[in-house]
């Protein structure tokens, strides 16, 4: 599928921050290369263990040889970047005592992350080849890379591609097979597709019978145990039902009974997020509509977007007040000014300005705060607060500057992440000789992007990422010695953005900007400066 240019993005795109979205609607996610099979003869497959990285959930494990040397595993991003959440990347040694020999072929399945939107987006992508190959009798061994449960509604879906459940084999220890068949990832679902992505989701609403339910809103159950809790989704299930269409809440059906349902019907509208990926499902042209919980997302929704050739749109519907995100906690949803631009296109009704009744914001305010004081989320709460004192900060110096704030995040050795830097700080810690090895740059509102990239003295300059994407690696322990950074043409024509660089021999760089490299060729860095600065009228 080609790109869009902007008039149609626009067409489908209702959110505040359009640049942002462009950035990750306009990517060519699409991959020519068809995945390849081979076969590993005595292979070895390690049960996970998580990585010594703070704030990422990488492991070490997936298939190798005899020798301990890494095979296959699993990447959802693109290779040589951060290998993210729940990443099989690397092998670890064993005691030969410790290794279960098993005369026995069997496939590979993967990483297998027992979360139901991750499953599908991501357990799932090497799944094609047992949907094409039905004849195969192998069982397919995963390895379970978090601590969730194995429910039962996994072995539902796996059923539903021709797996029943005596074929899945989850490795809980080091086992030697005969031999391996190893079939390649049909997407890294924040990278790049491949022909073989729709495969099996195509093999499982093959094998059931569609509902005849044509529009559909997909809501969360009021009994779903989540670590999501949406304020005011009420108001959009009661809008969604008085105009015809059936409210649904998917977990509580069967996997054969959500597939159908989603195969049958003609128009869904559901929270950006899991439920968003049952499109994977769903007919190519089938109108999806997805409202936002809060401002920002990952490239994983529209990669499948894309992919499957849904009629797809977007909606803010944020108007979160108190720290939010994506991924847990508490939002607020409600009837922004884009919601009603939106009803307005599709629905041909003017929408008056709607205040959120008083209890609204009360219950919004209560659960947001029991979720974050929870005594079992003491690590969350700190990391929350940090980030709102942060949030503080970068509000105070908005009003100030009466305009977005440019700010930068650093990763650093035996750090990790640390706070959240405003433009004219200078960020890391210095003189400790602890290597920056990452960075990500964005605003604090939409405003203009960001492109930036970072300099290793053999291997040159890294590809270039764009706002709050990251540039350089964590885990990797692969020091930075330089930065290069612009803004979009738009923000070019208003700001400058500059920036120097502090090195491990207590040095700072000379003032770069606008794409021009600071670089350290001998030392490391440690620190780094950037400032916007208008043009001169």
């Amino acid at each position: 599928m080609m790109p869009m240019d902007d008039s149609e993005l626009r067409r489908r795109l209702y959110v505040p921050n359009f640049e942002h979205w462009k950035s990750l609607c306009d990517k060519n996610y699409y991959s020519k290369r068809l995945p390849s099979v081979q076969t590993l003869a005595d292979g070895i497959i390690l049960p996970a263990k998580m990585k010594p990285i703070k704030d990422e959930h990488r492991y070490k494990g997936g298939v190798c040889d005899r020798d301990f040397k890494f095979v296959a595993g699993y990447s959802n991003i693109a290779p040589g970047k951060l290998n993210g959440w729940c990443c099989l990347d690397e092998s670890y040694t064993v005691e030969r005592k410790e290794i279960v020999e098993c005369d026995e072929e069997v496939i590979w399945g993967g990483a297998l992350i027992c979360h139901f939107g991750h499953f599908i987006t991501e357990s799932m992508s090497r799944m094609w080849y047992v949907a094409e190959h039905p004849e195969l009798t192998q069982r397919v061994a995963f390895v379970k890379v978090n601590t969730w449960k194995v429910g039962d509604w996994i072995y539902q879906f796996l059923d539903l591609l021709g797996l029943p459940k005596d074929r899945v084999l989850i490795i809980d220890k080091p086992t030697q097979f005969r031999s391996i068949i190893i079939p390649d990832q049909s997407s890294r679902i924040k990278f790049n597709y491949n022909d073989k992505l729709l495969v099996p989701f195509k093999k499982m609403a093959s094998s059931v019978t569609p509902r005849d339910i044509k529009k559909i809103f997909l809501t969360r159950g009021k009994d779903l145990k989540s670590q999501m809790y949406l304020a005011n989704a009420d108001y959009f299930e009661e809008f969604y039902r008085q105009r015809g269409y059936e409210i649904v809440a998917p977990e509580k059906l069967s996997a054969a009974e959500q597939v159908a349902l989603i195969t049958g019907a003609e128009e869904i509208v559901c929270h950006m997020g899991t439920l968003a990926h049952w499109s994977l499902f769903s007919r190519p042209n089938v109108k999806w509509t997805f409202l936002t919980r809060v401002d920002s997302f990952t490239s994983r929704q529209c990669l499948i977007n894309v992919a499957t050739g849904i009629d797809w749109y977007l909606v803010s519907t944020s108007m979160n007040f108190m720290h939010s995100d994506q991924g847990g906690g508490v939002c607020l949803i409600g009837a922004t000014e884009y919601w009603r631009q939106y009803v307005l296109d599709h629905h041909h009704e003017q929408l008056g300005e709607e205040r959120i009744p008083s209890w609204v914001f009360d219950d919004y305010v209560r659960h947001w705060t029991q979720y974050f004081l929870k005594p079992d989320r003491l690590e969350t709460r700190v990391k929350t607060f940090k980030k709102i004192y942060g949030r503080l900060s970068m509000l105070e110096m908005q009003l100030k500057l009466k305009r977005p704030v440019l700010c930068f995040e650093l990763h650093q050795a035996r750090k990790g992440w640390l706070p959240l830097n405003l433009e004219g700080d200078a960020g890391g810690v210095l003189h400790e000789k602890l290597s920056v090895q990452a960075i990500k740059i964005y605003f604090s509102e939409p405003f203009f992007d960001v492109k930036y990239a970072v300099y290793y003295p053999k291997e040159g300059w890294s590809e270039v990422s764009s706002t709050e994407e990251i540039a350089g690696t964590v885990g990797k322990n692969k020091a930075i010695h330089g930065l290069c950074a612009t803004l979009d043409a738009e923000g070019s024509a208003q700001f400058d953005i500059v920036y120097r660089v502090h090195n491990f021999n207590d040095e700072w760089s000379t003032w770069s900007g606008n794409g021009a490299q600071a670089v350290s060729n001998d030392h490391a860095l440690d620190g780094v400066q950037i400032i916007l600065m208008p043009k001169r009228k």
